[in-house]
């Protein structure tokens, strides 16, 4: 989900960004002045970011927002932009959310948005056509091509662990760029990439690259992306958060919906050539945009393992903080007030196997999700 930073002196400047915004003074405050019904939006191009497809659905519009669009090319560009004020609202990696929650920047995270399950699968493993690559095992001290490290392909590289017994320290991991995945394949500078649509369909069309291993074949449901909010902007105007919530959820539904106009309209937007875009792949969409905290604490445990995060001391305090008590507040309302919606696909993951909680999942429920499963 994040794209590689790869100049150092880029990398210290995040760094010293977002140490200083875990103080209580080390961000800069939203402008007072600010429109009362418009904001900016942050995301990055690619098809399982929601504000991809708002320009051509109007679902914000819709609930009454007026939405202009910060197209950034990296996650970390979307979380300096947040913390710098240049921006309220940004649509990040669930993941990353729980990496930024652990460092106590200063947001809430409001939705689940993109799914991928088995019938949705996403990112994957994939080496040449030609090589003798057959199982996800026969990666051991062969280079893994994953975007960036600390980003979600990585964490779900732990899980994949404990599901097939390869440690992830046995494999040579190198970052590099999705767009850049199916050449350094193809070149031999890698032995397999892990890469997201649609590098992963570039990658198949062009050069014949072939799948061992699918994300869901270690973790059948994983939640990616989520929208996050300045604290501060969102305690101060309520209103439009619950605006922005009922865009969101209206804009799941209709990419639900309309599955074939969403793809095409993913497509245009990210220049994907005909012989490429019939194949890309693309994500399932909650209905409801509730979080599935199971996914979220699976997220929590794995980027722990994974030695990405450190373990949180009251880590029960850090997930209400960030994540229960926004959904509270913003978007179980906004998601009642349009009408809950049965979503057979949010019910089966809510009991469905993470296989680094150490609870079963049912462990993590809350009172939305109990009320979904009844639905």
């Amino acid at each position: 989900m994040d794209n590689q930073i790869s100049d150092p002196g880029r990398r210290e400047a995040m760094k010293r960004t977002l140490a200083a915004a875990v103080g209580t003074a080390g961000y800069a405050a939203w402008p007072a002045a600010h429109a009362a019904d418009s904001l900016k939006i942050g995301y990055l191009p690619v098809n399982v970011m929601l504000p991809l497809y708002s320009e051509k659905a109007r679902f914000w519009s819709d609930a009454g927002l007026d939405v202009e669009l910060f197209r950034a090319q990296g996650g970390p560009a979307i979380l300096q932009a947040l913390l710098a004020g240049a921006i309220p609202v940004g649509d990040i990696g669930i993941a990353p959310a729980v990496v930024a929650a652990s460092r106590k920047l200063p947001l809430y995270f409001l939705t689940m948005a993109s799914v991928c399950t088995p019938d949705h699968p996403l990112d994957r493993i994939m080496v040449r056509k030609d090589s003798p690559i057959k199982h996800f095992r026969d990666l051991k001290g062969k280079t893994l091509a994953i975007v960036q490290k600390g980003t979600q392909p990585d964490a779900a590289l732990v899980a994949a662990e404990k599901v097939y017994g390869l440690k992830k320290s046995d494999i040579n991991l190198l970052p590099v760029p999705y767009p850049n995945m199916a050449q350094v394949l193809d070149q031999k500078q890698v032995d397999a990439i892990y890469p997201f649509p649609p590098a992963d369909t570039m990658a198949e069309v062009q050069f014949e690259a072939r799948t061992i291993a699918e994300t869901t074949d270690f973790i059948p449901y994983v939640g990616f992306t989520t929208l996050a909010v300045r604290r501060d902007y969102a305690d101060a105007n309520p209103a439009i958060i619950r605006k922005l919530v009922k865009g969101a959820i209206l804009g799941q539904r209709w990419i639900n919906n309309n599955a074939k106009d969403a793809l095409a309209v993913a497509n245009a937007a990210l220049n994907i050539p005909p012989p490429i875009a019939g194949r890309v792949r693309s994500a399932y969409w909650s209905l409801n945009a509730l979080p599935v905290m199971a996914n979220v604490w699976h997220f929590y445990e794995l980027q722990v393992a994974g030695g990405i995060i450190q373990p949180v001391p009251d880590v029960e305090a850090m997930m209400k903080s960030y994540f229960v008590d926004p959904v509270l507040k913003f978007t179980l309302p906004a998601a009642q007030e349009l009408g809950m919606l049965p979503d057979p696909v949010v019910k089966r993951m809510l009991t469905a196997s993470y296989p680094m909680l150490k609870n079963p999942a049912e462990a993590y429920h809350m009172a939305w999700d109990k009320e979904l499963l009844k639905g």
